[in-house]
């Protein structure tokens, strides 16, 4: 057989790092907040609560670790994530009279003007909203927008740009929109074209 396990400072190097990776992870285990948790079905609740109590079992015995040096993993990815969120709408007309025109509407592919460059993840970010309200950049993304619509149609004149507040469907894909607008801006021809 192969040679007995020698108990030097390596091997309990070794064996410390393996437990600290092991416990880190467990006790790094997503578990949902008790409100979150609240709105999901019921395996999964249950599916929740049992992770929960597991991970307190392994991790009870040595909480006085954690708990004296201050170590802890306490964490959810996507912590800004909300069943709120915001639906960009671009929208044209040539007079004041005149009804606006949708050009775009995010996830509506009969209004998809410049959809390529307006859903690239580096311009979504500038239009998107965060929990903060408006991004700082956004005032420069609808001027940048109203300055392509109105050199590629001479007719129009004004240019709206805001986000319909939309509710994400808890049960799956999909979204539901609520009829209210948040950071509406407009912009004339005569201020962007100079």
């Amino acid at each position: 057989m192969g040679e007995p396990l020698r108990w030097g400072w390596p091997t309990l190097r070794a064996l410390l790092i393996s437990a600290s990776l092991v416990l880190g992870g467990i006790d790094g285990l997503p578990v949902t907040r008790a409100e979150v948790s609240a709105k999901l079905p019921p395996p999964l609740r249950w599916a929740r609560e049992s992770l929960r109590e597991i991970r307190a079992a392994i991790l009870a015995p040595l909480s006085f670790v954690s708990e004296g040096l201050r170590v802890q993993q306490r964490w959810e990815l996507f912590t800004s994530s909300r069943e709120e969120r915001f639906r960009l709408w671009i929208e044209a007309r040539a007079t004041d009279d005149e009804p606006w025109r949708l050009l775009y509407r995010a996830h509506d592919p009969e209004h998809a003007l410049f959809a390529p460059a307006l859903q690239y993840r580096r311009v979504r970010a500038s239009w998107n909203p965060s929990r903060r309200g408006a991004r700082a950049g956004y005032p420069w993304f609808v001027t940048w927008v109203a300055r392509r619509i109105f050199e590629g149609d001479p007719r129009l004149q004004t240019v709206r740009v805001q986000a319909e507040q939309i509710r994400l469907d808890p049960r799956g894909p999909g979204f539901v929109g609520t009829g209210t607008f948040a950071h509406t801006e407009h912009r004339a021809r005569a201020e962007v074209l100079k």
